[in-house]
């Protein structure tokens, strides 16, 4: 028998104590992901490079178990996908840093081999395909300085 502090159980009542317990945990690592893509959208929205790049830095931190590890690694390619948006969204307006085209380019690199582990981590996570190929493009338009499709796959060779 184990003793919870005053309670005492058996081992088949404590083991689904301690799976309670575990799904609890869990439930508030999922929270804080929800809680950083929300945080993240928001300073999307208001133009806040450094506020995604300190939530990105928070979510690499994450301590997470093994079925939310994909999650995770999504979260952070969205979060470099936006952060790139907005870099590149600061070229196009000419009120950019000196280093933004850079920047822009770190992160769609930082998303794309993020998007790509969440797949290798969940094959059925198909919003991480989209991100890979939107932060593929901003990577191109970053290194060819436009937007343009003929641009997207200009420094790869044809594969037939």
């Amino acid at each position: 028998m184990i003793s919870f502090g005053a309670m005492n159980c058996s081992g088949t009542s404590c083991g689904l104590l301690l799976a309670v317990f575990a799904a609890a945990a869990s439930g508030e690592t999922v929270a804080e992901l929800d809680d950083a893509a929300a945080r993240m959208q928001y300073a999307f929205y208001t133009g806040d490079t450094q506020g995604i790049e300190t939530i990105l830095k928070n979510v690499d931190e994450f301590e997470v178990d093994d079925a939310l590890a994909a999650s995770k690694t999504y979260h952070l390619a969205y979060g470099n996908w936006k952060l790139s948006q907005l870099y590149l969204q600061q070229l196009s307006e000419q009120r950019s840093r000196s280093n933004a085209k850079s920047l822009a380019l770190k992160a769609s690199q930082a998303c794309v081999r993020n998007a790509r582990r969440a797949v290798e981590q969940d094959a059925a996570l198909a919003e991480a395909l989209a991100i890979e190929a939107a932060c593929e493009a901003h990577s191109a338009t970053t290194r060819a300085g436009s937007a343009g499709c003929a641009n997207l796959y200009g420094d790869r060779k044809s594969v037939v």
